[in-house]
């Protein structure tokens, strides 16, 4: 366990109980994460059928200070912006990062669509490389194995405000990061 926190950079914290001991690995990916820092050429696109949630990603936009043409890729006031989403995204290499809501449905009836997971799957078929993470009020360790499995890099539980949405993208990216990766396989 000290070998793992120190290939980690974290630390192995030992906490005596009445009952048992509890070893924990404290990881700074985790807990030294302040948000998600973008490069101001970063551009992240988003899918959700609900008009709060799109509200949302606006005042995120904003907050993060990305490209500003992030803000004309936030999606999902149609059902045709719903189901050519895969093919808006492959138009559009200069997109780093995509956040989908898994159950997507009519904005304008409600009549189910389409699961977010299953247009990620597509766009991995596309070619899509890069970041793709499910939004979902149903995060169970179930449903989150089977967002992973579609190739979702993470899952961020909805409802979920900008600040919070910021910390879970930087955990995610943090992890996705070939830095991490390396660290993970050592």
């Amino acid at each position: 366990a000290k070998r793992c926190a120190a290939l980690l950079k974290g630390t192995l914290v030992i906490e005596s109980h009445a009952n048992c001991t509890v070893a924990s690995l404290k990881l700074p990916y985790e807990t030294d994460i302040q948000g998600l820092v973008l490069d101001s050429n970063t551009i992240v696109a988003t899918l959700d059928d609900s008009k709060f949630m799109r509200r949302l990603d606006e005042k995120f936009f904003q907050m993060m200070k990305v490209h500003p043409e992030s803000a004309t890729h936030i999606r999902g006031a149609s059902v045709e912006e719903i189901m050519t989403f895969p093919e808006y995204v492959k138009n559009r290499p200069e997109i780093r990062i995509v956040i989908v809501d898994e159950q997507l449905d009519d904005p304008i009836t409600g009549t189910a669509l389409e699961l977010g997971s299953s247009l990620i799957i597509k766009l991995r078929e596309n070619g899509y490389r890069h970041m793709a993470v499910v939004r979902s009020a149903n995060v169970s360790a179930q449903d989150r194995r089977k967002y992973m499995a579609a190739g979702a890099d993470g899952v961020v539980e909805k409802p979920i405000g900008p600040d919070d949405l910021n910390h879970e993208l930087a955990k995610i990216y943090y992890r996705c990061s070939p830095g991490y990766q390396q660290v993970m396989q050592n």
